[in-house]
């Protein structure tokens, strides 16, 4: 591909570089991804996701994937404690604290 040839150039394949080249792909418009780093993910940016960005994986086809992919097994422990020590006393727990028990939320 000719860079004078594509419709959209698109600076950056972060997060939102990446997901507009997904989305204009998708629609048949031609673009262009330029980075200025040799490589994305020295310290990944999109440590979890919400609802909103899980259906456009899943539109993209690409949620199983990614799911798969994923270094957090799904029955890791969804909750932070804050303790003296280890084995100490219990200051503070969060449950359920990024929201990712695999149960239906209402909200």
């Amino acid at each position: 591909m000719k860079i004078d040839t594509v419709d959209v150039l698109i600076a950056g394949g972060g997060p939102v570089g990446l997901a507009l080249a997904i989305e204009l792909g998708h629609r048949g418009i031609s673009c262009l991804v330029a980075e200025r780093n040799d490589r994305v993910g020295y310290s990944p940016r999109a440590k979890t996701t919400n609802v909103r960005t899980r259906e456009h994986l899943r539109r993209w086809g690409i949620a199983e994937a990614l799911r798969k992919a994923s270094p957090i097994p799904p029955d890791y422990p969804p909750d932070i404690v804050f303790a003296t020590r280890m084995d100490g006393n219990l200051l503070a727990r969060f449950e359920n604290a990024f929201n990712g028990q695999r149960v239906r939320n209402e909200l």
